[in-house]
Parts: structure tokens; C-alpha cells; sequence
């Protein structure tokens, strides 16, 4: 791939990545607020972000076995491209945006490859480390897109009472 963040699949072997980053990258660029983050954050969390894509990328996620997969792998070097990567020039809503859209697939691609290593630690006869609380086993992340949305319960109406 040549990126400079990346790690080969031989280099994974040894030093496994560690998702709690990756996790916390991905928490900061979804957070919903009243208000925007500041740019320098969005900027920062983007790099961030662009970084644990790239990494997460270089690893042996089932390319050749899996078309969703494939189609996830599309995602990653569209939304990667330069030409489509915000600029200083570019507007705080479109860093913004393009910050949350890198989140989501940076958490797609993580929990793929939670997934695949849980794969290999069952082959293994090992109990996976891979699985946190916060990111719980899915069917196959790469195939949905609903999976990553957030789940918003409405609030249960209150009874109402009259003044006495």
C-alpha cells in the first residue's frame, strides 16, 4: 500500500493493534454536541483518524474471501483520497462532515478486523482479547451500514399531572 502508517501483515503478528485508540478516535469524531467542535480538534481528530484507517487497512482483513469486504476496502481509499480530503480553504461544516464520514468507516473497518482476530484467537484455541465492551460482536460489519448508527430511544412521555 506505501503508506507510512501502515503495518504489514507480518508486523501485525507481533504488534497486534491496539483498538482502545482506535476507539477513542472514533468516540471523539461521532460525539454529538450542541455545537461543532473547533477546527484545530476536527483537524486533529481527522489525522488521527486517517492514520488508524491507513493501519488498519495494511492488516489481513479477508479482501480476497469476502466482497464486503472488498466493498469496504473501496470506501477506505475513495474516502481517503486527497482530492477529497478538506483543506484550509474548506469550510468548518465540510471538515466537520468529512471528519464524522472517516469515523464511521474507521469503526467499520475496526470492528472487521475484531472480528477476524477473534477468527484467528478461536482457530488458535485462544480466548480473544480482541472483544471490548465497547465494541460487541457483530454478524459481519463490513455488509452493514445501519450497524454503525447509533441507536436513539425516544424519551418516555412524561404523565401529565394537573396543578392542584
Amino acid at each position: 500500500m506505501g503508506s507510512q502508517g501502515a503495518t504489514t501483515p507480518s508486523d501485525s503478528a507481533e504488534f497486534p493493534i491496539l483498538l482502545d485508540g482506535v476507539d477513542e478516535s472514533v468516540e471523539t469524531a461521532l460525539a454529538v454536541g450542541l455545537v461543532m467542535p473547533g477546527r484545530s480538534v476536527i483537524d486533529a481528530t481527522t489525522r488521527g483518524l486517517i492514520g488508524h484507517l491507513r493501519v488498519l487497512m495494511g492488516e489481513d482483513l479477508g479482501f480476497e474471501e469476502d466482497p464486503a469486504v472488498q466493498v469496504l476496502f473501496q470506501e477506505g481509499y475513495r474516502v481517503l483520497d486527497l482530492t477529497r480530503r478538506p483543506t484550509a480553504e474548506s469550510t468548518h461544516f465540510g471538515a466537520y462532515q468529512y471528519m464524522r464520514e472517516l469515523g464511521l468507516l474507521t469503526r467499520r473497518f475496526a470492528d472487521v478486523y475484531r472480528e477476524t482476530q477473534e477468527k484467528k484467537d478461536e482457530a488458535d484455541g485462544w480466548r480473544s482479547p480482541h472483544r471490548s465492551a465497547r465494541a460487541p460482536a457483530r454478524s459481519n460489519p463490513a455488509r452493514t451500514e445501519a450497524s454503525t448508527a447509533p441507536v436513539h430511544q425516544p424519551a418516555r412521555p412524561r404523565a401529565h399531572r394537573p396543578a392542584t
